[in-house]
């Protein structure tokens, strides 16, 4: 599936790198980060900040990008490897101008090139702060891809 995926999603697999502009501009704006201990299972614990994004500048394509070179970096750990992911998803204040950056074939391409693609184990996703619309949005989601 890893290169199924890459080829085609090419240009969002090939665009990773700190050096391009908008990609480091997104990561230093603090939207996705990699906390520095571990959780209680050993695993990386990923943490995106919502409220950090800012949906006017950036798309769908550019975060998964940042979730992507994230996902490379951490393919170095081997305890990661083993491990795998927790996620942390901070939504507080997330505003419609967040989801409206996502339509229905974005999602569907973020999850087959960061779940099904990146031999990374993907363990854990704990929501802070989700509004109870959102919720709605996420469940739905959520059971659709995975079912």
């Amino acid at each position: 599936l890893y290169i199924y995926s890459f080829v085609r999603h090419f240009l969002i697999f090939t665009a990773n790198s700190l050096q391009d502009e908008r990609l480091s501009d997104l990561i230093r704006s603090g939207y996705l980060f990699v906390l520095p201990q571990r959780d209680s299972s050993g695993r990386r614990v990923v943490f995106s900040r919502a409220a950090s994004l800012d949906a006017s500048k950036f798309t769908a394509a550019d975060v998964m990008r940042a979730h992507l070179l994230t996902f490379e970096c951490l393919l170095f750990d081997e305890e990661c490897q083993i491990n795998g992911l927790t996620y942390i998803f901070d939504e507080q204040n997330t505003s419609w101008s967040h989801i409206a950056i996502w339509t229905p074939s974005e999602v569907t391409k973020a999850f087959t090139c960061s779940e099904k693609s990146i031999p990374i184990r993907h363990r854990q996703m704990n929501f802070i702060g989700l509004p109870w619309t959102m919720n709605l949005i996420f469940s739905s989601i959520f059971v659709n891809c995975w079912t």
